[in-house]
């Protein structure tokens, strides 16, 4: 019996079952030919990449993708009851302290990273100048970030592990609406300087929003004596 070898070069002998059809290559192995059409696309730039589609490629491609969906060809993820009562318990299970700063880092390791980073600090700059936005903590075209300033007062009591055992003790809930995964802490008394575990309740940022920005004088003390009602349920 003649034995055969894979026609890259790595010397694998080629197995073939009876009655099947001799192959050159292992799979996979033909683009390790430089002559081979995989190595020859490699690193080399598409011709329509960038290129913008005319009306009439747009309406083939709908047109195929319409008739690929009523013949039934085309698979469709459909969510069973079951896998939709999975997801969401797992959005309910709470992320640990190490888990949530591996995807942080995740993000700032990305190669993308400091791009988008000065693209959103450039466009809320923007939004703060043009009136769109208003913030505390942008005065005058320049944000505020002297630890002494009156808009920055937290002495440095404020901190990223006081902040996680806040939001786990109110069980990542926000405490106005209830919204689930609610992440910002919220001081009660409004006073950045205490930050004691009961002047802090978590909010999700809708409510954080709407209680600095938009309710009076007399909402603002009702809706503190409700947070310090919950606080004292708690302890």
């Amino acid at each position: 019996m003649e034995i055969s070898y894979c026609a890259c070069g790595c010397g694998t002998e080629l197995l073939f079952s009876k009655g099947r059809k001799k192959k050159k290559f292992i799979q996979g192995h033909h683009s390790r030919l430089k002559n081979s059409g995989a190595a020859a696309r490699k690193g080399n730039k598409p011709w329509n990449k960038g290129r913008p589609r005319t009306e009439e490629e747009k309406e083939k491609i709908s047109n195929s993708q319409k008739k690929s969906y009523k013949s039934k060809n085309r698979k469709t993820y459909i969510k069973t009851e079951e896998h939709k009562q999975n997801l969401i318990e797992s959005a309910k299970k709470q992320k640990s302290k190490e888990h949530i700063e591996k995807i942080i880092d995740s993000r700032k390791n990305g190669p993308k990273y400091e791009e988008w980073k000065n693209k959103i600090s450039e466009s809320l700059k923007q939004k703060y100048e043009n009136g769109d936005l208003i913030s505390p903590f942008y005065i005058d075209g320049r944000y505020i970030n002297d630890p002494n300033s009156q808009y920055n007062l937290y002495n440095g009591e404020f901190t990223d592990e006081l902040k996680f055992e806040i939001r786990k003790r109110d069980n990542w809930t926000c405490q106005m609406c209830s919204k689930k995964r609610s992440t910002t802490v919220h001081h009660i008394n409004e006073d950045k300087t205490c930050n004691v575990a009961n002047n802090l309740i978590v909010l999700c940022r809708s409510c954080h929003a709407k209680y600095h920005f938009q309710l009076n004088d007399e909402d603002k003390k009702k809706q503190t004596e409700i947070f310090l009602k919950l606080i004292t349920e708690r302890n």
